[in-house]
């Protein structure tokens, strides 16, 4: 079974993206920040085939999970959310970056990039 692991510090989109993704019938697991996201990554690393982060998390950025998960496994697709555009993103992290979305986030746009990637 393939997942998707949303990391994403603010408790309303993380609920809204869960509740949509579910209702489009993706597998989901979920993590609020850094912390939860390696803990997450390294249970269900297997199953994992997309990652859908904000860029600024709580005390961190997601370039740090991101790279860890991009290097574990070259595979894995990412889509990146951010408040800021990517003029504030490393460009060198940007490169490894399936999509980037600009929040606020149109969801059928998201889940457009999402069947693109499978």
């Amino acid at each position: 079974m393939n997942h998707i692991l949303v990391i994403e510090d603010d408790e309303t989109i993380r609920f809204m993206l869960n509740k949509l993704l579910v209702r489009h019938g993706f597998n989901i697991i979920l993590a609020t920040n850094v912390n939860s996201a390696l803990h997450a990554w390294r249970k269900n690393s297997d199953s994992i085939k997309l990652v859908i982060s904000d860029f600024q998390l709580e005390y961190k950025t997601a370039e740090d999970i991101l790279t860890i998960i991009k290097e574990a496994n070259p595979l894995t697709k990412l889509i990146l959310m951010s408040a800021s555009n990517t003029s504030e993103i490393p460009k060198n992290f940007m490169s490894c970056i399936d999509f980037f979305f600009q929040k606020p986030i149109i969801f059928t746009e998201l889940l457009e990039a999402i069947n693109d990637l499978s």
